[in-house]
């Protein structure tokens, strides 16, 4: 039903040349008119390639601000709680089918700003990093933050449950806990939506690689990544330091024609030791998002009237 004059007139690889850097983009660039321009590719799908993904079942976390997961595979299936488009690599052969949470590393930077005055403060005086000061506060809590569940859906949610009246949810809380509780169950939350996409993947078929890829902010966590594969039953991989614009890079080497095949980004890569799920904090993290799952559909009216409500009228 989409009228075709809203469509773009062709469509391309996003390793094919689209144009030149005209003069006035080179002067604000400082690069050289004429430069060729390559299509790329949007920000999850070209950071899957970044983490070197080609193969079916290969699948990629990129946590930042938000969360995007995606898995490669070769069009087995498909699904409307999540997205499927062409691979940014070998387009014509591989499928990228992707989900993801509006708010991840938002609801952080959220709790750092709101709560976490203190912490900023010790930071600044001795050189250091707030999120490590709460990450530290937050490993003292026991997995599950005694018995708290976060729906991290502070702005909407996207997959699987597609519902921009969605709002965050803290269930649980008792006057027993701690801010460091509720830290701690904002990361849960989040890897709680994680495992959410992967199932909705799993759920219709699509193999999935014991260890996924982190990429993105989270990555620099020990303890988000430990609680992201305890709740998953995933290992984690995280990239060895800052590898996000490689996609973008073996792209354009590609429409330019200075690299012959997408595999070379597997040269330019180094990765962490994996992160191995604990399988006891496995076992507490099973029994919580089962309320986590079963929260929203349980709430999702009274989300709805609190979005709709005007309370001006």
């Amino acid at each position: 039903g989409i009228p075709f004059g809203l469509l773009p007139e062709r469509i391309v690889d996003s390793s094919e040349i689209v144009g030149e850097l005209t003069t006035e983009a080179a002067r604000l660039t400082g690069l050289v008119p004429g430069t060729p321009v390559v299509s790329g590719g949007i920000d999850a799908a070209v950071a899957t390639l970044s983490a070197g993904a080609f193969d079916v079942g290969n699948h990629v976390a990129m946590i930042g601000t938000s969360m995007c997961w995606g898995v490669v595979h070769e069009g087995e299936s498909v699904s409307p709680q999540l997205v499927s488009m062409p691979y940014v690599a070998y387009a014509a052969e591989k499928v990228y089918t992707f989900g993801g949470a509006a708010t991840a590393g938002a609801l952080l930077r959220w709790f750092r700003d709101e709560f976490g005055a203190q912490e900023v403060a010790r930071a600044e005086q001795n050189d250091g990093n707030a999120y490590g000061l709460l990450d530290d506060e937050a490993a003292r809590i026991p997995p599950g933050s005694d018995r708290l569940v976060a729906l991290p859906y502070f702005m909407g949610e996207r997959s699987p449950i597609w519902d921009s009246a969605a709002r965050g949810t803290i269930l649980g809380l008792t006057l027993s806990h701690t801010r460091a509780h509720v830290y701690r169950a904002l990361l849960e939350g989040v890897a709680f939506a994680l495992r959410h996409n992967m199932e909705a993947g799993e759920e219709i078929g699509l193999r999935l690689d014991e260890t996924c890829t982190l990429v993105g902010g989270a990555a620099k966590s020990p303890l988000w990544r430990q609680i992201l594969s305890d709740v998953t039953g995933y290992r984690l991989a995280a990239t060895r330091g800052s590898e996000a614009a490689l996609g973008d890079a073996l792209l354009a080497g590609i429409g330019i024609g200075a690299v012959d095949r997408f595999e070379a980004i597997r040269d330019w890569l180094s990765y962490e030791e994996p992160t191995t799920p604990n399988a006891a904090n496995g076992e507490i993290y099973d029994h919580l998002y089962s309320v986590y799952k079963g929260a929203y559909p349980t709430l999702r009216d009274l989300m709805g009237a609190l979005s709709s409500y005007d309370a001006t009228s």
